[in-house]
């Protein structure tokens, strides 16, 4: 089954959606480790962020807070998690992680065009679950 898995989300209801829907398709006791990935788009706030004099880091970890509810629902059910921060484009970031890293599942819960969520699909080492929003 699913040991390795690793969770793409950018707000904290999908982030949490996604971990209720692997931990009740997945018995939870083969469930080894689930990883968070937030990929910050640099090309849509670095003009924002030179300007305002914005430290990046304080920014890349500001903004991916919102999975904490989730590592919280994680906790409780006595599974392993952390949180990935990267910065760049989403289908490349994601291509190279899971060329780099074993995951055995990527859960994408982030709203994208049809074009990315394929480049997506696409390029991951890995079973891809695209969750659709309701």
């Amino acid at each position: 089954m699913y040991k390795n898995i690793l969770i793409y989300a950018d707000n904290a209801e999908d982030a949490l959606n996604a971990v209720k829907s692997v931990t009740n398709e997945t018995p939870c006791p083969s469930i080894e480790m689930i990883t968070f990935l937030y990929i910050f788009p640099v090309s849509h706030q670095l003009e924002e962020i030179i300007q305002e004099g914005i430290k990046l880091e304080e920014k890349l970890y500001a903004n991916s807070s919102f999975v904490e509810e989730a590592c919280r629902y994680l906790d409780k059910l006595e599974i392993k998690h952390q949180k990935l921060v990267r910065i760049g484009n989403p289908s490349q970031e994601i291509a190279l992680i899971t060329q780099s890293d074993r995951y055995d599942l990527l859960i994408t819960a982030k709203a994208e065009s049809k074009e990315t969520l394929k480049s997506i699909a696409q390029k991951a080492r890995c079973p891809v679950l695209i969750l659709n929003k309701k």
